[in-house]
């Protein structure tokens, strides 16, 4: 289930970078990020993500900045 899929949303990009600003994932319109750079497993921890997306509502897009922690089960 993706969250952003609903019936308003009619496209949107995510990028998530770590604290230093390397982008470690980027996406449009689809795909969910797996917790993996360059086919490795990153470390636990925040990382900063930007979501733009578009709905049905509005010709301007919107962008919210935030962060995601990332946990991993041992």
């Amino acid at each position: 289930y993706y969250p952003l899929m609903d019936h308003r949303v009619t496209e949107y990009s995510v990028k998530i970078y770590n604290r230093w600003g390397e982008k470690m994932y980027e996406t449009e319109n689809s795909g969910m990020w797996d917790g993996k750079f360059k086919n490795d497993d990153v470390p636990p921890g925040v990382y900063f993500v930007i979501l733009r997306y578009k709905d049905c509502r509005s010709e301007e897009p919107f962008e919210l900045n935030g962060t995601v922690t990332l946990f991993r089960e041992k």
